[in-house]
């Protein structure tokens, strides 16, 4: 069985080094052909050759600028499609050894029972992290429960068939957000449990600043849907405040208290105010939604190679 293996990376070549390892370790055991797709996310410190031996014969991709580690897995996806023609599946995982390399099987065993149909993501069990990121992670996923109607309890350690690569590489928002996209399409997946493993090297090198853009890009994905909610939310503010209007001036025209409140002039310009507010975001939404239906166009497959610097 040939397996090729996708991580980003950001300066942790140590762990790659580890990773590498690893990964050709399980590969041994299991009798897999594997090779390793390293895409360096424009590191200040590279990788030296000649001195750091990997333990997988790897590619690395020396991207231009940083992109970020969703956009590292795309164009990782899109090299292997178009420079590879000889694999059964294609495993995205992170270096630092948080996505265990003893978990790959799994994986790969669940998509074989699926007659690799499915696209197999890991479902985190136990987790490493402090209460106060569990918390806000918490809460970001009732929010994006609330603006999306879809649950996202996936990472991006995951496996692909081979038949499934070209289906993955057409989902709309990909290069935003890889996991989100799979989510939001119509494309067959399934998880397995996994526990979070110990980090091979240091620290993460992800600030708070990046994770909460990991976050809103997850958002970006649905803005259509979000969107679309703010549409039909202002479209009901519209009704409600037109009602309100009509009911406050015939009271106030035939002196009529409701519910014992008398109406001014200052309520009928707060009401205005209102209506104004809710059309805005109505005709905003509208038009967003129309302009987008009629710009829908699909990357190239090629595009990819405008970020690497190889």
């Amino acid at each position: 069985m040939n397996i090729i293996f996708i991580t980003p990376v950001y300066n942790d070549w140590e762990s790659v080094k580890i990773l590498s390892k690893d990964l050709k370790e399980i590969s041994d055991v299991n009798s897999w052909n594997s090779h390793l797709v390293i895409v360096n996310d424009c590191s200040p410190k590279l990788i030296n050759y000649e001195k750091d031996s990997l333990g997988l014969k790897s590619d690395i991709l020396n991207l231009y600028s940083n992109q970020g580690n969703q956009k590292c897995i795309t164009i990782g996806l899109s090299f292997v499609y178009d420079k590879f023609k000889d694999y059964d599946y294609v495993i995205i995982l992170d270096a630092d050894g948080e996505d265990k390399p003893s978990d790959i099987k799994k994986l790969i065993d669940l998509a074989k029972s699926n007659n690799d149909d499915k696209i197999i993501f890991s479902k985190r069990q136990k987790r490493n992290e402090n209460k106060t990121y569990i918390f806000f992670y918490t809460l970001y996923k009732i929010f994006f429960y609330i603006l999306t109607g879809k649950t996202i309890n996936i990472g991006h350690f995951s496996c692909i068939s081979k038949k499934l690569i070209s289906k993955v590489l057409s989902v709309d928002g990909i290069w935003v957000h890889y996991c989100a996209a799979l989510i939001k399409s119509k494309l067959s997946y399934d998880t397995v449990p996994c526990d979070k493993g110990l980090r091979y090297k240091g620290k993460t090198n992800q600030s708070k600043r990046m994770l909460l853009f990991h976050g809103l890009a997850s958002m970006i994905v649905f803005q259509d849907i979000i969107i679309l909610k703010a549409a039909v939310a202002s479209l009901v503010g519209i009704i409600f405040t037109s009602l309100s209007f009509i009911i406050i001036f015939f009271a106030k025209l035939f002196i009529i208290e409701i519910f014992g409140f008398e109406f001014n002039a200052n309520t009928m310009i707060i009401l205005a105010i209102v209506f104004l507010i809710f059309s805005q975001i109505f005709i905003t939404s509208l038009f967003y939604l129309i302009k987008k239906e009629s710009n829908m166009f699909l990357l190239e497959k090629e595009i990819y190679k405008r970020f690497i610097n190889n």
